[in-house]
């Protein structure tokens, strides 16, 4: 990332089609043209456009080098973005996060949903288990 102070804004990819890739996020941070502009992308609401597009999430990661702010951590799949726990759904977690790592992307946000479970305190050390099993052995190699 170009900004070395100030604030960053990330447009975050979303499940709604006006913004649910990093390539429709990169229309505008490059229109804008801020380094204080980048892309925040939600790697399963990613996971689910490229599943309903037929499109390479590899590509449209990559789309986004050098504009990737931090990656938002989410379980999804086809058709369903929310109340999922990690390792339910279809989001091959260790590759694309790995791919996202190689873009030096360093900041990682793990979305999980509350959904009244008396079990919570165990869902959300499983959510944490989840995400450090993958990040940091690539924290490790590299």
């Amino acid at each position: 990332m170009a900004a070395k102070d100030g604030i960053i804004i990330a447009f975050e990819t979303m499940e709604t089609p006006f913004m649910d890739t990093v390539g429709k996020a990169m229309k505008y941070v490059a229109e804008i043209n801020s380094p204080y502009l980048q892309v925040y992308p939600d790697i399963g609401n990613l996971n689910n456009a490229a599943i309903k597009y037929k499109t390479s999430i590899f590509d449209d990661i990559n789309s986004g080098k050098g504009h990737i702010a931090a990656a938002h951590i989410k379980e999804t799949e086809p058709g369903k973005y929310r109340n999922m726990l990690f390792g339910t759904g279809c989001v091959d977690f260790k590759t694309l996060l790995s791919q996202i790592y190689n873009l030096g992307v360093r900041r990682y946000v793990t979305e999980m949903w509350y959904q009244g479970s008396p079990n919570w305190r165990t869902d959300l050390t499983n959510a944490v288990t989840f995400a450090r099993s993958i990040l940091d052995p690539l924290s490790d190699v590299n």
